[in-house]
């Protein structure tokens, strides 16, 4: 099985990086790929829990990424960018590491890809 790692460190609203990030892992995932995603710095934002009040318009990246990791993908939150910014209570399934997890997704991939 194929396999794509994506690292991003851009948050919700102020950026599109967590959509953009969602619908490579949703078409990654659709084609049979195994998923691994690493949210880093101002990224740990779109794991928090209570994403209720999102504009209809935009992505409601809590529920966006249940579902990911309801079809497999593994999401890792960086623990020590989570406590800095205050976020707790996140998505349940996340992953809770830091970066030798990241080293460690980075080495076992076929394919990486930093999103900005």
């Amino acid at each position: 099985m194929s396999s794509l790692g994506i690292l991003f460190y851009n948050g919700p609203i102020q950026y599109e990086t967590p959509e953009t990030v969602i619908e490579i892992a949703r078409t990654a995932l659709d084609k049979g790929y195994k998923v691994r995603i690493f949210c880093f710095m101002d990224g740990v934002y779109s794991l928090m829990k209570g994403h209720e009040r999102v504009p209809k318009e935009m992505i409601n990246t809590e529920d966006a990424f249940k579902e990911l990791i309801s079809r497999g993908a593994e999401v890792i939150i960086c623990t020590l960018t989570a406590d800095q910014r205050g976020v707790k209570d996140v998505v349940e399934g996340v992953i809770k590491g830091g970066t030798p997890d990241l080293a460690e997704i980075i080495d076992e991939v076929d394919r990486f890809i930093v999103i900005t």
